[in-house]
């Protein structure tokens, strides 16, 4: 396959992604307009607790600013032979994070042999493969915790991690 069908294929699936988030969006809407009708909620009861809130508008009203942090759970930088560095970033799985993932990675310039994104259980596992020399494997951590911490600004605490190197 060349690359053009590849993108064109990609493009594709996303749109079907998008078409059925789409769907399932109204659907939510439409049971959360009737779970609201039928149970009345106490003072302290948290609703997004019994229904959680997908469409992203309502999240970011619900969270009181428009753009959601990057939570690193974990960056592991590991020097693998032949000026090879494997890096595996965890976080939380939030509303656009892996975009914002793959912006920070691309707004570093580094050297990126091959990446991959996976989502399981409300997390993101992203694994870069990075041309580097071990000798920079600690800047390298470096680089990309400042560079995760510049783009969360100085919104909520976002390094509630653990940094294995």
């Amino acid at each position: 396959m060349d690359k053009a069908s590849i993108i064109k294929d990609a493009i594709s699936y996303i749109q079907g992604l998008q078409y059925e988030e789409t769907k399932l969006e109204a659907e939510i809407r439409e049971l959360e307009s009737t779970t609201k009708s039928i149970l009345s909620f106490g003072k302290d009861f948290d609703r997004d607790l019994l229904v959680p809130v997908t469409s992203k508008r309502m999240k970011q009203l619900d969270s009181g600013y428009s753009r959601s942090i990057i939570e690193v759970l974990e960056l592991k930088v590991t020097f693998m032979g032949e000026r090879t560095v494997v890096v595996n970033v965890t976080c939380n799985k939030r509303t656009d994070t892996m975009v914002k993932l793959c912006e920070v990675f691309e707004s570093l310039n580094l050297k990126i042999i091959t990446s991959n994104l996976n989502s399981f259980s409300g997390m993101i596992f992203n694994t870069l493969f990075i041309e580097a020399d071990e000798e920079e494997q600690e800047v390298l951590r470096l680089k990309i915790e400042s560079g995760i911490g510049a783009y969360n600004g100085a919104q909520s605490p976002t390094w509630s991690m653990n940094s294995v190197y």
